[in-house]
């Protein structure tokens, strides 16, 4: 039974299964997801190599701003422009000087008796002037904290590939030994 390559599932029915030749070799996968991920980088999945030549990456939220905005003049002020409004507004001090706004006109709305306008309020002043900068900060702890797992991640993702590497490299080695320890016992 074959083996999708990128995700390691058994693939039960190879007539339905999605397909891709590479290397005169006809490999099956579960999904086009796994298809166009193995199409993209063959060797990845077929080269044993593959993982000694890899270098791991720590890649931060703050290092795809060229992703979203593009990377040219424009695309970085907008990029800086953007965090910083949300830095600003996504504070919880921002959040104080809204709810003290909002609050000034919760008077004049609950004199009106009119529960229309007391909805109105709480809709349009109190949940969209108050809870989006509180909204903001809980996301920017957010980012924090999934950045600092992501450093930790990196470092032993990291480690790991180090020693594997050097796994590999013994593994190499072992493998000429007994190699040459073959080839001598052949020539008796």
């Amino acid at each position: 039974m074959p083996t999708d390559p990128v995700c390691a599932m058994d693939i039960q029915d190879t007539s339905r299964a999605e397909q891709v030749q590479h290397d005169g070799t006809t490999f099956y996968f579960c999904s086009p997801g796994c298809r166009n991920a193995f199409a993209a980088a063959p060797r990845k999945y077929v080269d044993p190599g593959y993982a000694a030549e890899h270098r791991p990456r720590l890649v931060l939220s703050h290092h795809v701003g060229a992703k979203v905005h593009g990377a040219g003049a424009a695309g970085r002020f907008n990029t800086r422009l953007a965090v910083r409004i949300t830095r600003t507004v996504g504070s919880m001090w921002t959040a104080y000087a809204f709810g003290a706004l909002a609050l000034i006109s919760l008077p004049a709305a609950l004199r009106s008796g009119d529960v229309i306008v007391i909805i109105a309020w709480v809709a349009q002043t109190f949940l969209q002037l108050v809870l989006l900068p509180i909204i903001i900060v809980g996301q920017n702890v957010i980012q924090a904290t999934n950045d600092a797992r992501a450093q930790a991640d990196h470092e032993t993702l990291s480690a790991v590939h180090r020693l594997t590497a050097e796994v590999h490299r013994i593994n190499e080695g072992q493998t000429a030994i007994l190699e040459r320890l073959r080839g001598a016992g052949e020539g008796r």
